[in-house]
């Protein structure tokens, strides 16, 4: 028997349209990565083998880390509905504590070897200060009235 006869012998079982791998494949997901068939618009699963067109995202994934980031708004605008405060407000109230604990922050990572120094991280911890009272201000005055 050729050689190239037991090659054709085993043809059946594969699949009418080889997979294409490289930027087209990449570009378009119109065919299956599994089988390489061509699968039909708006499709979540190839109808031949059943492959997941969208697969889970993994842990690590970057899809994952927006729905960790999903979690972090939702859980913020419980926290915000329980303060009653608006969003603008909101915002500025948690702007001005992450103004006053950097300032604190400041006042304690920097440690001055000469008065000038000194001086320096202690504008420093005022100009934050002064943006913290800034932002807490502006929350108080954006916030909505009561009823």
């Amino acid at each position: 028997m050729p050689e190239g006869a037991r090659e054709l012998s085993q043809d059946f079982w594969r699949p009418a349209q080889a997979p294409r791998i490289g930027l087209d494949s990449v570009l378009s997901s119109a065919c299956c990565s599994n089988c390489g068939t061509e699968l039909a618009i708006g499709a979540r699963f190839c109808h031949v083998c059943g492959l997941n067109r969208e697969p889970l995202p993994a842990p690590g994934s970057r899809l994952g880390q927006w729905t960790d980031l999903s979690r972090i708004v939702l859980a913020l605008n419980h926290a915000r509905e329980k303060v009653g405060l608006n969003l603008v407000s909101f915002v500025l109230l948690l702007l001005g504590g992450g103004c006053v604990l950097a300032a604190l922050l400041t006042g304690a990572i920097e440690r001055p070897a000469t008065v000038l120094q000194w001086q320096a991280v202690q504008t420093w911890c005022i100009e934050w200060m002064l943006g913290a009272i800034a932002a807490l201000l502006a929350a108080l005055l954006l916030r909505k009235p009561s009823a």
